[in-house]
């Protein structure tokens, strides 16, 4: 009788831990995205998959998904590694092949950034999703998809260029692969790693910023186009007043936003940047002896993406300082036309104290400064210090 129901308590206790290993695995908060969104989407997922909401943390199913996401990053960072210090034959190929490693080891940093600013980028989306609810374009999804296909893409490629047997010996740190088949997979598999790092990573990161920035960009939008359709004659101080408790929101709202994207932002830029000149010095002299169309299509998507997304970076992190003058101006303007039509000078003057603030500017370790008038004389300086490094 003891042992019958010795047998009938394990099986009870073992059951009882099966069930709360599913419990664990499964995720309790169903509806966890409704903290940043009105529904559930691809841009949410794909960031906590990657361990940067506080969210990422909050089951084991996910916890998991982070360390392997995060073992993936280190893995690749280590095998470029080895493979980079095995090919170094010279001083000068030495110089090469270190800008060639930098671009991975600071998409890795970019990665640690991010993630050691998780809580402020969670509690960013939160006040966002707050202060103005929405739902999540279908065109981010989108292009969220694309740009998870980038490492696919670049293996093809790479598989169909002429050179399949000699990349894959240099995958295969310097050992020679006498199977076809082998050679494919060798290719396919390190390829794909390598692109998660760089440029699928990277693109993602943009793409994370630069939706930030234009959801901030929304907010303050809205709130100029409610002084725009207020009568002048009740743009009063009751009014004045509402209108900058919303901006302090506002700046709440940017003060997150800068300490999200303080040294991510230099990161991005510092990686986008000696990629442009990289691409744009392969473009002037090194396709001149290339025959290979498969490499030739590859380094153009490489150079365009490097080029769009440092492009189309600058552009929405420059936008902030344009609309929060366009902001001041209304309000100024509002407030001299309430003057001109009541007369009333002995009102409080909320223009000085919003003027006397210097507009909001994204900082990147305080080195850049995001604006769009900076973007001719970024392309310039791409220009020139590749033409710099051809010449020399």
């Amino acid at each position: 009788m003891i042992r019958v129901f010795h047998s009938l308590s394990t099986k009870s206790t073992s059951e009882e831990n099966r069930i709360q290993l599913r419990e664990a695995f499964r995720d309790h908060s169903c509806n966890w995205y409704l903290k940043y969104a009105n529904e559930s989407n691809l841009f949410l997922r794909l960031f906590c998959w990657m361990g940067l909401l506080v969210d990422s943390d909050n089951t084991l199913k996910r916890r998991i998904t982070v360390h392997v996401f995060h073992a993936m990053l280190l893995l690749g960072v280590a095998d470029c590694f080895v493979i980079t210090f095995l090919r170094i034959n010279d001083a000068q190929m030495g110089k090469v092949l270190a800008i060639y490693y930098s671009t991975y080891l600071i998409s890795i940093l970019t990665w640690y950034s991010m993630r050691y600013r998780r809580k402020q980028l969670t509690d960013l989306l939160r006040l966002l999703h707050k202060l103005h609810p929405q739902t999540e374009r279908k065109e981010i999804d989108i292009i969220l998809y694309s740009i998870s296909c980038m490492p696919l893409i670049f293996a093809i490629l790479n598989v169909l260029t002429k050179e399949t047997k000699s990349r894959a010996q240099t995958l295969w740190y310097q050992y020679p692969i006498d199977s076809t088949n082998l050679q494919v997979i060798v290719v396919f598999i390190k390829i794909s790693l390598y692109n998660v790092l760089y440029c699928m990573f990277p693109t993602a990161m943009i793409l994370l910023h630069c939706v930030l920035c234009q959801r901030v960009r929304r907010l303050i939008m809205c709130l100029r186009e409610e002084i725009e359709k207020c009568p002048p004659k009740q743009f009063n101080m009751v009014k004045q007043s509402s209108i900058l408790r919303k901006k302090n929101k506002i700046d709440e709202v940017l003060t997150l936003l800068q300490r999200v994207l303080y040294l991510s932002s230099f990161l991005i830029s510092a990686l986008y940047f000696t990629t442009c000149c990289t691409g744009v010095g392969w473009l002037i002299v090194g396709n001149q002896n290339v025959d290979d169309s498969a490499l030739m299509v590859q380094f153009s998507l490489y150079f365009v993406n490097t080029f769009a997304c440092l492009l189309l970076y600058m552009w929405f992190l420059g936008c902030l300082p344009i609309e929060i003058d366009n902001f001041k101006e209304e309000f100024s303007r509002k407030r001299e036309h309430r003057l001109l039509c009541l007369g009333k000078a002995d009102e409080v003057d909320f223009q000085k104290v919003l003027c006397e603030r210097p507009s909001f500017v994204v900082s990147g370790c305080d080195i850049m400064h995001f604006r769009r008038s900076s973007i001719l004389a970024l392309a310039g300086t791409v220009f020139t210090y590749t033409m710099l490094l051809i010449t020399y």
